[in-house]
């Protein structure tokens, strides 16, 4: 990575990173979409095959009910024809309302699938459906033909298996779905827990390989910069025995290259000069230093230093003219004066190297200026990644909204279903009452039964004691007649005796079969009030089946209140990650503005020299691409390449030159 550009090694850091946010965005999406379609599964197909379960065996019961009531209504005492047919419009629109729930069942099953358990299953109720609906056909013929005993016999025989299995097989179905609910949950919940565990692994891998190549690049950059500020230091100093070390080919190696190129040519510039003053502190004048040692403008300025040794009076004057205005900043100063000789040559020497000077503070400036752009642009891209990471968690937060919702409605149906429960334990109450009201009305029923037996058997007396008075008076006018005359007054009252006698064994006929009829009424009665307490009998247990359901129903929905809570626990957590990485992106948009402005204290150092900047005309930078930060989200962050700004150049190594002061430190960025 040494040899990659600084381009180059921050393009690569923020691909890094950018490249971990979409492994932890997919991550994200991927568990999201398995829960999203293990809840539409379990919504759209297997609650929906429990409501209709249950609506079978509503409309199945209803049905039952229905052909009870019709057996009741085809006795001319308690309905008429009319009813009976309304009844029956009924239960055909019950049965039709069979027919589409199955037909809506079967469906999920072809859109869906199911297990090899819920195809037998529903391949039993399918048959079971096809003998319930023929034995509904007898009993419909029975009704027509108005066989009342056929209906009762049917309901109490046959119809009750055959409804018995049926509702059986129905209550598998509902038993098999319920328990498919249990797994998903479960399912569910281990697959929440899964892709939390994966998004944590995910998001801590990335964080670490992002902070080793952000230490890494950052590394790579501050410490050749470092180094040369060091050597640029100690040059300014005046300590020209320095060394660096070139050991990259990006622009901290160039940079590092031309320092060191800069030092050298110093460094022999400097010991020319020390050699050069011995000699003229020895009295040698005639010394010379050799120009060939030396390249460019060092060459020379060596030159120039010959040539000084050969100037007096107003060349020397004019000579330290110049290098005091150089001294106090000014690098617009030239000679203008005209000098024979080599006079001529040390002043047209000495305008070149103030030229050479302010050219390179020029370039100086220059890059100082790249730096600050591409620092802006940095921030720029920083700004974009904090926006986006801020617009991620506001979407984390709507979703947390609305799992907060989905779990305060789940809440509800828990609730819901528990007051269902308590329906459920109240009408098994009240039907437990009817049963015992009916059962003391069978005693009540009996005990009339009993007591008009016992009446019946003493009118029997009584007829007989009315035949027998019958026939003393028929005695008694018989002696009388033998009697005579003595005999008539007891004649008449034979007579009477034997009309009393008459009319007592009718009246006994006639409360005989009043109590006959009585007693029939009373068996009647008593069957019908057996009927109604089986038929009570049967709705306890209904209710009974009713409560399970619901109970089973209010503890699915308190587990689906509890996985609904878990997953609303869990983007909870993806929202605060998400928002610490916002705080993170920020704090790399202010890392890029602290490097502005330290590329701006430079800058206003540079412009402490009187420099024009006209005078760097003889470079031509090469022309480059500006560099372009996008702010669309559906464009990848990795457009920000190492494109540079349009004002960009390459820096020359022979052409930096070392500053006379530096107040800034570049440890800060260590």
């Amino acid at each position: 990575m040494k040899n990659l550009k600084i381009g180059a090694k921050l393009a690569l850091g923020f691909a890094i990173l950018i490249i971990v946010m979409i492994i932890v965005t997919g991550v994200s999406v991927v568990g999201f979409s398995q829960n999203t379609k293990e809840l539409d599964r379990m919504e759209n197909n297997v609650l929906a095959k429990l409501l209709i379960s249950s609506n079978i065996v509503d409309d199945v019961n209803l049905v039952a009910r229905r052909y009870w009531l019709i057996s009741y209504q085809m006795d001319p005492e308690y309905g008429t024809p009319s009813d009976v047919a309304a009844t029956q419009r009924e239960i055909a629109g019950f049965f039709s309302d069979i027919a589409g729930e199955a037909e809506t069942y079967q469906k999920l099953i072809d859109e869906w699938g199911t297990s090899s358990e819920g195809a037998r299953i529903w391949s039993e109720y399918q048959r079971l459906r096809v003998e319930y609906r023929n034995i509904a056909g007898y009993m419909d013929t029975y009704i027509e033909s108005g066989d009342r005993d056929q209906v009762l016999s049917l309901l109490m025989g046959e119809y009750r298996r055959v409804q018995g299995e049926y509702t059986d097989i129905i209550e598998q179905l509902m038993q098999l779905n319920t328990q498919v609910i249990g797994d998903a949950f479960t399912d569910l919940s281990n697959m929440s827990t899964r892709n939390t565990m994966t998004l944590i692994a995910a998001f801590v891998i990335g964080l670490i390989i992002a902070l080793v190549f952000a230490v890494i690049i950052t590394r790579l950059i501050t410490k050749p910069i470092s180094e040369c500020v060091d050597v640029a230091q100690s040059l300014g100093q005046g300590q020209t025995s320095v060394k660096i070390v070139v050991d990259a080919k990006d622009e901290t190696g160039i940079l590092k290259a031309a320092m060191k190129t800069m030092a050298e040519a110093i460094q022999k510039v400097y010991d020319d000069c020390i050699f050069l003053s011995q000699e003229a502190a020895a009295g040698k004048m005639s010394s010379r230093l050799d120009t060939r040692k030396h390249n460019n403008d060092f060459a020379k300025l060596v030159g120039g230093i010959n040539g000084i040794l050969d100037a007096i009076a107003a060349p020397l004057k004019e000579t330290m003219d110049l290098i005091d205005k150089l001294a106090n900043k000014d690098l617009t100063v030239r000679v203008n004066t005209k000098y024979p000789g080599d006079f001529d040559v040390l002043m047209q020497n000495m305008n070149t190297a103030a030229k050479t000077l302010e050219e390179s503070l020029v370039q100086v400036d220059m890059a100082v200026e790249q730096i600050t752009a591409a620092s802006n642009e940095i921030s720029s891209g920083s700004q974009v990644l904090a926006e986006a990471t801020s617009e991620q968690a506001s979407s984390l937060e709507e979703i947390s909204s609305s799992l907060e919702e989905i779990n305060s409605l789940t809440g509800n149906n828990a609730d819901n279903a528990k007051s269902g429960l308590k329906l459920a334990d109240q009408a098994v109450l009240s039907v437990d009452a009817g049963n015992e009201a009916m059962e003391k009305m069978n005693k009540a029923m009996e005990a009339i039964l009993k007591s008009s037996q016992e009446t019946g058997k003493i009118l029997k007396n009584i007829d007989e004691i009315a035949f027998q008075t019958n026939l003393l008076a028929l005695n008694a006018a018989v002696e009388a007649a033998h009697a005579g005359d003595a005999g008539k007054g007891f004649a008449v009252v034979a007579e009477e005796v034997k009309n009393l006698a008459l009319r007592s064994a009718e009246a006994a006929k006639n409360t005989n079969d009043l109590i006959d009829e009585a007693t029939r009424n009373s068996e009647m009665g008593a069957r019908i009030v057996e009927q109604v307490t089986k038929s009570f009998i049967e709705m306890k247990d209904q209710f009974n089946k009713v409560k399970s359901i619901v109970n089973e129903i209010s503890a699915s929905s308190d587990e689906q209140a509890h996985g609904v809570n878990q997953i609303s626990t869990g983007v909870n957590e993806m929202n605060r990650v998400t928002q610490q990485n916002a705080a993170n992106a920020e704090e790399s948009a202010s890392a890029a503005e602290e490097l502005t402005s330290q590329a701006a204290e430079l800058k206003s150092m540079v412009a402490s020299f009187v420099i024009n900047k006209k005078s760097g005309g003889a470079y031509k930078p090469p022309t480059q691409k500006p560099l372009h930060v996008t702010t669309d989200r559906r464009q990848a962050p990795a457009q920000l390449t190492h494109n540079k700004p349009k004002n960009a150049y390459e820096v020359k190594p022979e052409a930096v030159l070392p500053l006379d002061s530096f107040d800034d430190d570049f440890d800060d960025f260590k």
